[in-house]
């Protein structure tokens, strides 16, 4: 296992655990960007 607000995002599949309780907005950036990987640039809010 990483260390928590460690990503592991490098494959097919992402995982990442942080700190700070039960909310999911800290994780928000890293799924963003893994998602780029699939959906493109287009994906992001301009």
């Amino acid at each position: 296992m990483p260390a928590p607000d460690v990503a592991l995002d490098a494959g097919e599949l992402a995982f990442r655990e942080h700190n700070g309780g039960h909310t999911d907005m800290p994780d928000w950036p890293v799924f963003i960007k893994f998602a780029q990987r699939y959906f493109g640039a287009s994906a992001t809010a301009k």
